[in-house]
């Protein structure tokens, strides 16, 4: 079900006479997910939506004229980092090796971890803590990186999240990682291109797409959802597919708590004059 007359929510595309607006994410750090999920019902991604490397990865243009090319592989970024900032090719090295540690725990062992209570929280925290998994993104990378600018370029992840460098959590630096494992990609059409596709893909197994259908809420029942309340009243779900949403809610819920406290714990730091990109 969704509010919306599209699909994709904030990945969908806007349309005004013969304009079209791409409001999704502009590109795709993990494809191998997407695929996994067409090889799951018996497809291939490849056979609905083309997948297009991006090289470089970003382009960040400074006030000041200069710019600097992320992306390739680990040589042309040293490559990179030497032309802009001679003193920091060993600094980044540091860096990708902190990050790739990021990466082997906070993806590869819990990215598929369920935190349905506290105590299973509390049970990853001390390795995220171990690898100052607490600071903030900006802080991490300026302990590795000496050039400001270029700490600047190296700390744009939680961007693409909508988070702020100097407020989220160092450990999406380790997209750091994740990038130079997989790549960006872009779909060919734009997100609302993958969109499709995913509704498509839907659609040829069973699964019924609702446009313009608002959910306000969803009742539990033995762990389960049982009903759900729209705007003009209760659709009760098909037992046959009512999929078990505790542990998503109640991990979203503690995830809202644990932003909430470090909100008031950390104080807000002011935003530096951020370069022009």
């Amino acid at each position: 079900m969704d509010r919306q007359q599209t699909p994709g929510d904030r990945a969908r595309v806007l349309r005004a006479r013969k304009f079209a607006w791409d409001a999704g994410p502009t590109v795709i750090t993990t494809p191998g997910l997407l695929q996994d999920l067409f090889a799951l019902l018996g497809e291939k991604m490849a056979d609905h939506i083309e997948m297009l490397p991006v090289q470089p990865w970003y382009r960040i243009r400074f006030a000041d004229g200069r710019h600097f090319d992320h992306g390739g592989s680990v040589e042309e970024a040293r490559v990179s980092i030497s032309a802009f900032a001679p003193d920091d090719p060993a600094g980044y090295d540091r860096l990708t090796a902190h990050t790739r540690r990021l990466f082997e725990t906070g993806f590869d062992r819990y990215g598929a971890a369920s935190f349905h209570d506290l105590r299973t929280m509390l049970k990853a925290l001390p390795a995220f803590l171990l690898l100052g998994g607490h600071r903030s993104v900006r802080g991490l990378v300026r302990s590795y990186i000496q050039n400001d600018a270029l700490a600047h370029a190296l700390s744009l992840q939680p961007l693409l999240v909508g988070g702020h460098p100097y407020r989220t959590f160092a450990l999406y630096t380790l997209i750091l990682h994740l990038e130079r494992l997989w790549g960006v990609w872009l779909p060919h059409g734009g997100t609302g291109a993958l969109v499709e596709a995913l509704v498509g893909l839907l659609r040829r197994h069973g699964v019924e797409w609702m446009p313009c259908r608002a959910v306000e809420r969803i009742l539990m029942r033995a762990g389960c959802a049982a009903r759900r309340w729209q705007e003009a009243g209760t659709v009760p779900v098909s037992p046959s597919r009512q999929p078990c949403y505790n542990r998503f809610v109640s991990a979203s819920t503690i995830a809202r708590r644990c932003l909430a406290f470090t909100w008031w714990v950390r104080a807000p730091t002011p935003a530096p004059a951020c370069p022009a990109c």
